[in-house]
């Protein structure tokens, strides 16, 4: 029997800054940690930028502290029997069972304030994506990359004259940069680009397929 030919493709890939900031928030999601370590193995073929380095550290902290408050909501329903039961084996358990998630509602607050904190030590997507935003590659657009001048004149055409991707409330060019030095890593690689991302900037969605603006 023929062994079955699996065709692998040629393509570069961009991470939209919101499926980083996926990592921190507590939403129906396809995110997982292990990702990450997908995600540094093929730091090669990940096109990135200052610019969604600067996005990710600016809401990170935001999303932690909207996941602390989900956590603080555990737990938090009252829980009130008629008095006819209220010594019921039943009611103890529950009740037990109420301290004992409370117990383990600390412990994940407490976790989660320690990774708002002091990212460097005790955050696992803060110390990944750094090694990321730092290596040095031809699909980088740092702050050391003189190109960077052209893409941003590119970006403030494309911003000025209405053309996607952009939202109808956005005053600032950040976009217009990923989306221009997305088009130049494909021309100078001559790959196909695969976008990962949620945001319907990009091209709207029907079922369940990104459908990318031309």
């Amino acid at each position: 029997m023929a062994k079955k030919v699996i065709e692998k493709l040629d393509a570069l890939i961009f991470i939209d800054t919101n499926i980083f900031l996926d990592f921190y928030r507590i939403r129906k999601s396809n995110v997982s940690m292990k990702y990450l370590e997908e995600i540094e193995k093929n730091k090669d073929l990940i096109i990135t930028s200052s610019q969604v380095e600067m996005e990710y550290k600016k809401n990170r902290q935001s999303a932690i502290l909207e996941s602390i408050s989900e956590v603080k909501k555990i737990n938090s329903q009252s829980f009130n029997t008629p008095a006819i039961l209220s010594d019921s084996q039943a009611v103890g358990m529950i009740n037990k069972s109420k301290k004992e998630i409370g117990k383990q509602q600390k412990k994940l607050k407490e976790r989660i304030e320690k990774i708002l904190k002091n990212p460097h030590r005790n955050d696992p997507v803060f110390k990944s994506l750094q090694r990321i935003f730092n290596y040095k590659s031809a699909y980088n657009l740092n702050r050391d990359n003189k190109i960077r001048f052209k893409i941003r004149n590119l970006a403030k055409k494309r911003f000025l004259l209405g053309y996607p991707p952009r939202k109808n409330t956005d005053n600032s060019i950040g976009d217009a940069i990923n989306w221009e030095w997305i088009i130049k890593c494909a021309i100078d690689s001559g790959k196909h680009i695969i976008l990962v991302t949620r945001d319907t900037d990009f091209g709207a969605i029907y079922d369940g397929e990104l459908l990318v603006m031309r």
